[in-house]
């Protein structure tokens, strides 16, 4: 860690999670614009918009829930902040290159998958490490658990990823 920074707590891991909500949905609301043409397409990011929203609305009621806590501001495994950190950096580079230069459908569906893959990715890990770190706050995982148990989320988006013939990422386990 570096010097400046401060250990990172519950709060502020849910927070960034608000974050992380709100800017995918700023990504697939940016290509549902950029494909009005395709009803298909924008449909598909328009649900998916709409739906980022609403779990950054989740997850900020769980944050209101525990923010008078003191037990909120225990200090968490700092892995997690960095995971956050890096996936909030990659999707502000990936708004201002497709605000530059809009990609294909296809790309920006593979941009989409991957992205999705990387959030479900970052909030398994800070599940596991709450529950973990956090003992008696591991309701306050709910929120995040919640949105991992959508399905059918994705459902739209993988489904125009296979008839667009976009590979998408690989589940690791």
């Amino acid at each position: 860690m570096k010097d400046f920074e401060m250990p990172m707590d519950l709060k502020a891991a849910l927070a960034r999670g608000v974050e992380i909500e709100s800017i995918a949905g700023r990504v697939f609301s940016h290509f549902q614009q950029c494909f009005a043409h395709d009803r298909g397409a924008s449909s598909v990011f328009e649900k998916m918009s709409k739906e980022e929203g609403e779990h950054a609305t989740v997850i900020q009621r769980q944050l209101d829930l525990i923010a008078t806590m003191p037990e909120a501001f225990m200090a968490i495994d700092d892995a997690i902040r960095d995971r956050q950190q890096v996936l909030i950096a990659r999707m502000h580079k990936i708004l201002q290159e497709v605000a530059e230069y809009p990609p294909s459908l296809e790309k920006a569906v593979e941009i989409c998958c991957e992205l999705e893959k990387e959030i479900e990715d970052v909030h398994e890990q800070a599940i596991t490490n709450l529950i973990q770190t956090t003992g008696k706050l591991a309701f306050a995982t709910v929120a995040l658990e919640a949105i991992s148990f959508q399905d059918d989320h994705t459902e739209g988006l993988f489904d125009l990823a296979r008839k667009l013939g976009v590979m998408r990422p690989r589940v690791e386990n």
